[in-house]
């Protein structure tokens, strides 16, 4: 007898692990899969006027961006930079800049949520369809 009290337990946990498997291998899906180069600000400046730089994005004080070859790299925006934009225009760049009035945790939170919810559901009728 104390085997079948045993079983579901095993049971929730393995779809409990299985589950988290499957939210941990979709966010290295949606994650971007190009591998970003570090590259010093110094070294984009000189990749820029060289016209190398195909598009960059700034989100705060970090610039990402794609070289005319396709590579993608990523440096840091130094305070009171204040000419970037006119040189970027200047050399012919396509210029991102994104918000961030969002939080971060909000982002990872409405990402997360409709896996989470099917998980939750999935668990709900698991354990409706064991009880009856």
């Amino acid at each position: 007898m104390p085997k079948t009290k045993n079983k579901p337990m095993r049971n929730l946990f393995f779809w409990i692990a299985a589950g988290i498997l499957i939210i941990i291998l979709w966010s290295f899906v949606q994650s971007p899969t190009l591998a970003k180069k570090d590259i010093t600000f110094s070294q984009f400046m000189t990749e820029v006027e060289a016209r190398k730089v195909e598009e960059v994005t700034i989100q705060d004080n970090q610039i990402r961006g794609k070289f005319t070859d396709g590579q993608t790299f990523r440096t840091v925006l130094p305070a009171g930079y204040a000419d970037l934009i006119k040189i970027l225009r200047d050399n012919g760049v396509n210029i991102v800049v994104k918000d961030t009035s969002r939080s971060p945790i909000f982002a990872l939170l409405i990402s997360w949520f409709p896996i989470l919810l099917m998980v939750f559901f999935w668990i709900f009728f698991m354990r409706q369809m064991q009880s009856g």
